[in-house]
């Protein structure tokens, strides 16, 4: 009998923590985009007044792709560049544009193309004015692999084996720190109950769109961090970037999430929300001593992410407003000053999305954005990356840095139909801008209701969309870009919608009245519906709005949460108010 207890003792101790296989981020190793892209020289011999080149994906047509060519090394061979207005590179074409002097010009840019269809790319060349303009395509040693004038407009098509052997973005830019690919989410970690760990309830709110599975939980309970990461790698994400702010305690609870991480095969990384942590205490010495106690308390952990044996430390953008404020010096000395206190041990994520030279990324290691322009916040159909996304991207590349883009799923506002197709969408634009990490905005941010993980309103079917998403990216596909009205992804999630009508989601509670405006809608009826489409109450617009009081048809104050509000054509604008009686 105590033989038997023994073995199941055993048994009970070596019991993953972790449900699922750590398998996928251990083998996400294959050739990403990174690797594979096409890169080349695109050499243009223009003896005309003006050229503009296209690159696309058809074998026959010239038009924009729907990924992003880049043209990130520009220099000119031959001619006096002065005499040109304009010489440019956009997302997908180039443009030369002379004062007026037509001698012979060479101009060669370094291209990189992070995908090629099976049925190639071309050249869609316009010309100005008499004259030639010959486009080459070369490898790094100059060999040309394809070549044609055109005295005219015309099309240069390249088969896919008609150009230089995929090089990968090594042909062009030099050596940065390694990480393996990465695709996470930023989670928030500082949820409290009263009867979990944290022995407060802390930021659950009633006004929150979404409510996570299971209800409410505390941020600091190890079996929700288990669930969370089990979920995680369900969605084939690898990393969690966790807020790390002790105003709001959310640093309380990185402790359990590096242990757990350490039997779940994930990666943990922090994100630095504020250098303002003690009256009279300069930003940079507050943000200098977080970054410390972050490499003291987790730097060693084998779960804490690494590049070359470094750790990665993200920091959020109000941090450099905080360093302007506080500082009659320039934001980069005190980052300068807080970099040579730390020495050559810690990589800084630094927010791109603020003014950064490749110079200051290559000090730091590393960049990032941390909020999506790929139209999260509406319903419209989103095709390619968003043009601030590149240029943040391809600055962290050219400082020879690590590099991370965002995802956002949505934002404050309850999910529309389109969302879901538009969410696959952006991976497809966002690793097709070849970054070393993907990080979906977020895990678990109700108050923006930007959330992933599973909730009552749509169960795991984010989860479902992220690990088809994610798999893409660790395979170094870009998979198909989808149309938003594919009724095969984007499920039901615009609650109470019937007939085209658009519904307007807003939370009541009691003591609020709602005040919809709008000067076209009098004499229209506004309907308010609840969760569950039941129609609750009819009002018609007078003098330009309409106002809801919380009352049902039958005088019953409405319980307090979400309800939805339709009148007029899918496109009428509104205004919606809530006004504190």
């Amino acid at each position: 009998m105590i033989k038997e207890n023994a073995k199941i003792l055993l048994i009970l101790v070596t019991f993953p923590l972790c449900f699922f296989s750590s398998a996928f981020g251990a083998t996400c190793n294959k050739m990403t985009l990174q690797d594979s892209a096409y890169s080349f020289k695109l050499r243009i011999r223009s003896t005309t007044g003006y050229f503009q080149v296209n690159v696309g994906t058809g074998p026959s047509q010239g038009g924009c792709p729907d990924y992003r060519v880049d043209y990130i090394g520009k220099h000119v061979v031959q001619g006096d560049s002065t005499t040109w207005s304009t010489l440019r590179d956009e997302a997908c074409y180039v443009l030369g544009n002379s004062n007026g002097d037509k001698r012979e010009f060479i101009v060669e840019w370094n291209v990189v193309v992070p995908f090629v269809p099976d049925t190639g790319i071309s050249f869609k060349v316009s010309t100005g004015g008499s004259g030639t303009v010959e486009l080459s395509i070369l490898d790094f040693n100059n060999q040309v692999f394809l070549d044609q004038s055109f005295t005219s407009n015309g099309t240069l098509k390249a088969a896919k084996n008609k150009l230089p052997p995929q090089g990968g973005l090594k042909s062009i830019v030099g050596a940065k720190p390694f990480v393996k690919p990465l695709m996470g989410a930023y989670m928030f970690p500082w949820y409290g109950l009263k009867t979990g760990p944290t022995k407060m309830q802390a930021h659950w709110d009633s006004s929150m769109l979404y409510t996570p599975l299971g209800g409410w939980y505390d941020s600091g309970d190890t079996a929700v961090i288990r669930r969370q990461m089990n979920y995680a790698q369900q969605a084939n994400l690898n990393l969690f970037v966790l807020s790390y702010w002790d105003q709001e305690y959310s640093n309380k609870n990185t402790a359990p999430f590096v242990k757990i991480a350490e039997t779940c095969g994930m990666s943990i990384s922090t994100m630095i929300e504020t250098s303002v942590r003690r009256a009279g205490v300069a930003p940079r010495d507050c943000f200098l001593a977080q970054i410390q106690e972050i490499v003291a308390n987790y730097g060693a952990s084998p779960a804490f992410l690494k590049a070359d044996g470094k750790p990665v430390i993200f920091f959020y953008d109000r941090i450099i407003d905080e360093f302007q404020s506080a500082s009659a010096t320039a934001w980069w000395d005190d980052l300068q000053w807080v970099m040579t206190q730390l020495g050559p041990k810690v990589i800084l994520m630094f927010p791109a999305t603020k003014p950064v030279t490749p110079a200051q990324i290559k000090a730091m290691g590393g960049g990032f954005s941390f909020a999506a322009n790929s139209g999260a916040s509406n319903s419209n159909f989103w095709v390619g990356a968003y043009q601030d996304d590149w240029n943040w991207i391809w600055k962290i590349t050219q400082g020879n840095g690590i590099s991370a883009l965002p995802i956002l799923p949505g934002f404050m506002r309850l999910r529309i139909p389109s969302d879901a197709p538009n969410y696959l969408n952006q991976w497809r634009a966002a690793q097709s801008s070849m970054p070393d990490m993907i990080i979906v905005n977020s895990w678990n941010e109700y108050h923006e209701s930007s959330v992933i993980e599973p909730t009552t309103a749509f169960g795991t079917k984010y989860i479902d969309l992220t690990a088809q998403a994610a798999g893409l990216f660790c395979n170094g596909q870009l998979g198909q870009q989808l149309d938003t009205n594919d009724s095969s992804v984007r499920g039901n999630e615009r609650i109470g919608q019937t007939d085209g009508k658009s519904p307007r989601p807003v939370l009541f509670s009691h003591g609020n009245k709602v005040i919809v405006r709008n000067a076209n809608a009098n004499g229209l009826r506004l309907e308010i519906f609840n969760v569950s489409g039941k129609l609750i109450r009819t009002l018609v617009f007078s003098n330009a709005e309409a106002c809801w009081d919380g009352l049902d048809c039958k005088g019953v104050h409405a319980p307090t949460g979400v309800y939805v509000l339709k009148y007029g054509a899918e496109n009428l604008p509104v205004v919606i108010r809530r006004l504190l009686q």
